[in-house]
């Protein structure tokens, strides 16, 4: 018998009438059609149900390296780098601080610029320290410390930031060599029959790919003598040699720029950068500013800042 539900050729859910059916087969379609349903029921759920916020993210992040000093000047300090673990809280923003490297010296009774700090939410990393000119000497405090200039008996080396980076090298009076600036793994080494190199930085794969940061710059030569190298294969800025500039640090590395060598300015230290990553069966931010690069490798949702911005889960 017809039943008014019942549209011309199908059953209850869709199918033939379970009126037209074998009877020992009706049984097993009328639980399969069940089945279906509930599987249907299932699939709609899972694409409107939202993945959650990460727990957590780890992150890298880097100051702007200091500048390099003006004749025969001090390497400048790399950036403070600091890594760890960040609690993310659905919902909130994470302010991201990035800047630019600090200016190479031009004049000798200044210093090289300071690298400014940078900040991740609640973390923050010390800018490097800008290394000494021929008549302001001393290399500056920061993250890691700048070099000490040629001119100065002694000349005082930058101190670094415990865990961050190591101090600058002090400069050899005797031989007219400059220091050159800390690095993250490495301090600055002291001018001697050249002037010193700048300290290494640390390599870390957190980007998905290994990459090196945290280098400092060489010292500057004086009297037509050698600068010193960057820290990491000049990762950092070169030292000048005879009257050449200082060399720019490696742009977006958190690293110090070369000393400048006789009557010649210092390199700029390169500025700082983020790293977060987190696992990708979490959700994606619900929005970043600053335009991120974004990858996606090794099963990690990765987030590269090279400039401020922020974002939010």
């Amino acid at each position: 018998m017809a039943r008014p539900y019942d549209k011309p050729g199908l059953g209850h859910n869709g199918g033939p009438p379970l009126d037209d059916i074998d009877p020992a087969v009706a049984p097993v379609l009328s639980k399969f059609r069940c089945s279906l349903l509930m599987t249907t029921a299932l699939i709609g759920f899972m694409a409107g149900a939202s993945i959650a916020a990460p727990p957590s993210v780890d992150f890298l992040l880097g100051a702007a390296g200091g500048g390099g000093g003006y004749n025969g000047g001090g390497g400048g300090g790399a950036g403070g780098i600091k890594s760890g673990t960040q609690a993310i809280v659905p919902g909130d923003t994470y302010t991201v601080t990035i800047p630019a490297g600090g200016n190479g010296s031009t004049n000798g009774s200044v210093k090289g610029g300071k690298g400014s700090n940078a900040a991740f939410g609640p973390n923050t990393a010390d800018g490097g320290g800008g290394g000494g000119s021929g008549s302001n000497v001393n290399g500056d405090n920061g993250g890691s410390g700048g070099g000490a200039a040629w001119n100065g008996n002694p000349g005082a080396k930058g101190l670094g930031t415990s865990g961050e980076g190591n101090d600058g090298g002090v400069n050899d009076y005797g031989n007219s060599m400059a220091g050159g600036g800390g690095g993250k793994n490495q301090a600055g080494a002291a001018g001697a029959t050249t002037a010193g190199k700048g300290g290494d930085g640390v390599t870390s794969s957190l980007s998905g790919s290994s990459d090196t940061y945290g280098a400092g710059g060489g010292g500057g030569g004086f009297n037509a003598l050698s600068g010193g190298d960057g820290g990491s294969s000049n990762l950092g800025g070169k030292g000048g040699s005879s009257s050449g500039t200082g060399s720019n640090a490696t742009a977006n590395k958190a690293s110090g720029g070369g000393g400048g060598a006789s009557l010649a300015n210092g390199g700029n230290g390169s500025g700082g950068f983020l790293i977060v990553s987190y696992p990708d069966i979490y959700a994606l931010p619900v929005l970043t500013t600053g335009s991120p690069t974004y990858v996606h490798a090794g099963g990690m949702h990765i987030f590269i800042f090279y400039g401020s911005g922020s974002i939010k889960w």
